[in-house]
């Protein structure tokens, strides 16, 4: 093989040129990849399990001012609403529950969400059943259980938010 000869010469430049050029297509489909990753996480996943947790918690402050309505006027709708609102805010809470659940930093995140609804719409019901509006310290009671459960509900969302920032810096590390 003639090593100084023109073919040589030419060809090898060539060569380098086709490896750097996989080299960079490999590269680029890797980089493309995880983009697609980091955008399916943001839309399907963070973006959704706030948009839920929001509503929910919406949910939550309807069934709250149907409680303060029926305190106002005595009406069963009021009822009817506040039973309602509260089973959207718990189904809604728990498909959110569902969507963080694939990520290992949720786990445990929010055990005490059943204990703390059960405890406000306990009061609530109560309130229903026998007409507390009355009573100062049973008003209390329930405002504080709801600031309580409330609380999960933001907690839900910025933990939310703040795993979504997480995977956003990662991906800007993996790609930087």
């Amino acid at each position: 093989m003639n090593y100084h000869g023109l073919r040589f010469k030419a060809s090898v430049p060539t060569a380098l040129m086709f490896i750097t050029l996989v080299f960079v297509l490999s590269l680029s489909s890797v980089i493309v990849s995880k983009l697609q990753q980091i955008v399916h996480e943001e839309s399907d996943v963070f973006q959704q399990a706030i948009s839920i947790v929001l509503n929910a918690d919406r949910d939550l402050y309807q069934a709250k001012l149907a409680i303060s309505e029926h305190k106002a006027a005595e009406n069963p709708q009021f009822s009817a609403d506040y039973q309602e609102n509260v089973s959207q805010a718990k189904d809604r809470f728990n498909q959110y529950k569902q969507l963080m659940s694939v990520y290992p930093e949720f786990s445990g995140q929010f055990s005490e969400f059943e204990q703390k609804l059960n405890d406000w719409t306990q009061s609530a019901d109560q309130y229903f059943a026998t007409g507390a509006s009355k009573d100062a310290a049973f008003i209390q009671q329930e405002d504080q259980q709801f600031a309580a459960l409330r609380k999960i509900y933001n907690d839900a969302g910025e933990f939310a938010l703040n795993l979504s920032k997480q995977h956003i810096e990662q991906a800007n590390l993996f790609i930087g």
